[in-house]
């Protein structure tokens, strides 16, 4: 791989990720020896200069949230050809590279994963954030369990499209009709990321991407898997449903009995 890269503080490592935008790095901060993810965006990726320095005012405002299922945002540097985002690492990697070598989940684990997802969301959307991209791929795990919602807030300012943001099959109807994100389209994600979990695959996964859209913009609600629980089925019935504003919240959720069960589950003896 030649030699190590530094920047700034920090000297990258070994790649963890690649998306269209960019690479991710596992990082070593020189000065602490603390380990960081690092996030490269190609600065092509922006359609203009103030896109640019508004992602670096949103990351400023990112790195003042702080809550256990939430990435932490460190900081950046800036490059000539790149802005890199400095990130908390988190050494369990993410649940879609869990679910490529296990399929799918138990329902019961993912309760426990969609508990800890809810409380990032409902911390995000008090603080007016929709993440925009709720997938397996940006939920990300610490060694001991502990959920960590990653990519959102400045993933909206990548490629210069704010309409195109989020990814097909996870997609809201109302995003995908240019109607606006809202926290109800992360609801909505939420439901699909649910039913990848527990199917192996998520909603319309099967089709080839346009078909999927096209699927999503006609069907009441996605198929629900088999053999759930009657409670899960509630759940879902209430994050994919076709109206934003019928959704049930991240809070609403949280109190839903299918969640209430996981409590139930873990409490300990």
């Amino acid at each position: 791989m030649g030699e190590s890269r530094r920047i700034g503080e920090y000297q990258l490592e070994d790649i963890i990720g690649k998306g269209a935008a960019g690479s991710v790095y596992r990082g070593i901060n020189l000065r602490t020896g603390g380990v960081v993810a690092i996030k490269q965006i190609r600065k092509e990726g922006f359609s203009s200069y103030d896109e640019i320095e508004a992602a670096r005012m949103e990351i400023d405002m990112l790195r003042d949230l702080n809550h256990r299922n939430i990435v932490k945002y460190i900081g950046y540097e800036q490059t000539e050809d790149e802005l890199d985002i400095i990130l908390e690492y988190c050494e369990g990697g993410s649940l879609q590279n869990i679910l490529r070598k296990f399929s799918k989940f138990p329902e019961n684990l993912v309760g426990v994963y969609v508990a800890q997802i809810l409380d990032g969301l409902s911390y995000l959307h008090s603080n007016a954030i929709l993440h925009r991209d709720i997938k397996p791929g940006n939920i990300l795990l610490l060694k001991e369990g502990i959920v960590k919602l990653a990519d959102f807030g400045v993933a909206r300012f990548q490629n210069g499209l704010h309409t195109v943001v989020g990814s097909p099959y996870w997609i809201a109807p109302e995003v995908l009709q240019q109607k606006g994100a809202t926290t109800a389209s992360d609801i909505w994600s939420l439901g699909c990321t649910i039913v990848q979990m527990v199917d192996g695959k998520a909603p319309y996964q099967d089709l080839q991407p346009m078909a999927a859209l096209y699927r999503i913009g006609l069907d009441e609600h996605p198929p629900f898997p088999h053999n759930i629980s009657p409670q899960l089925r509630d759940f879902l019935s209430r994050c994919l449903v076709n109206v934003p504003s019928a959704r049930a919240t991240a809070d609403e959720l949280r109190g839903h009995e299918w969640i209430r069960m996981r409590s139930l589950t873990c409490a300990p003896a």
